[in-house]
């Protein structure tokens, strides 16, 4: 289980997702699109996150939603998104900015080492 309770990640769990890798992470459920497909890069639309684990349900991320930075660094760049990711085994949270209905919006999880 990814949550030690809800909204708060188990570290334990986060250092797993890590050590097999994005791609990984990204085939189990996450599906994204660059937002705008053409032009200057904005963040990543989120067509599907999860949907079959009920503990995603608490995480303020939803279909439709652009995701712009996580933990402070824009992740255009699979170099940065995969720096990031990495970055998750020793972070205090996990930051996400993001865009819903044109308005910025931050999620912080909080990394438990449960």
């Amino acid at each position: 289980m990814a949550f030690a309770r809800p909204g708060v990640l188990r570290r334990s769990a986060l250092r797993r997702g890590v050590d097999a890798g994005l791609g990984q992470w990204l085939a189990g459920g996450v599906d994204v699109d660059r937002s705008p497909p053409r032009g200057r890069f904005q963040g990543w639309l989120v067509n599907r996150l999860y949907p079959a684990d009920p503990c995603y349900r608490d995480i303020d991320v939803r279909v439709g939603d652009v995701v712009v930075r996580v933990n402070g660094k824009s992740v255009e760049r699979p170099e940065v998104a995969g720096e990031v990711f990495s970055a998750l085994r020793s972070a205090p949270a996990l930051v996400v900015e993001l865009v819903r209905d044109g308005q910025p919006r931050t999620v912080t999880l909080p990394i438990a080492d449960e």
